[in-house]
């Protein structure tokens, strides 16, 4: 009665493998592949590290402080942040804090004009680059209906390039009109 399992794994009729092996060697059965594969997902969720993506008109501006202590508290707690700057800030000072937290690397400026004129040359090619890799986006970009100035001032169409392909777990807009671009990103 002891051989009984020996027995069966070596003389296990055809089509019946699988079975047996579940049976014989509870390690290789689907069940503990799945438990294990849910196991590394879980593992995997727990070591992403959350992605940040912050909204600004410029940055960094001396005068603003407060949002390089938002920035440098998000990094130092872990979370992968991007800054997406419409504009380079008006001069060229910067807090110590800047460079010793690289948060230059960080940060992509989008040089948007600061003239309707000059965004209104480059808007057609904005809209076409956006309307070849997602055309709802593009289509969205100039619905001033819904998104009033910032589609009037064309500013959708610079976000909307910047992000395209690029996934965030939170997009933060600081100042009011910046809201407007979030949701439209959303």
């Amino acid at each position: 009665e002891y051989d009984e399992p020996y027995r069966l794994a070596n003389e296990t009729p055809k089509g019946h493998e699988r079975r047996q092996a579940r049976v014989l060697c509870p390690a290789l059965s689907w069940g503990a592949v799945a438990q294990k594969e849910a196991s590394r997902r879980k593992q995997r969720a727990r070591t992403r590290r959350m992605k940040v993506a912050l909204i600004l008109n410029s940055f960094p501006e001396i005068s603003e402080k407060f949002l390089l202590n938002h920035i440098i508290g998000l990094i130092e707690a872990g979370i992968d942040v991007e800054v997406f700057a419409a504009h380079r800030p008006l001069t060229d000072k910067r807090h110590d804090l800047f460079a010793r937290y690289g948060v230059a690397a960080r940060t992509r400026y989008l040089d948007i004009p600061r003239g309707l004129k000059a965004r209104a040359l480059r808007a057609p090619a904005l809209f076409l680059r956006l309307l070849l890799r997602n055309p709802k986006a593009a289509i969205e970009a100039i619905r001033v209906g819904k998104y009033r100035t910032v589609a009037m001032n064309l500013k959708l169409l610079f976000f909307g390039n910047a992000f395209l392909g690029k996934r965030y777990d939170v997009v933060h807009c600081h100042f009011g009109v910046n809201g407007l671009i979030g949701a439209y990103l959303k």
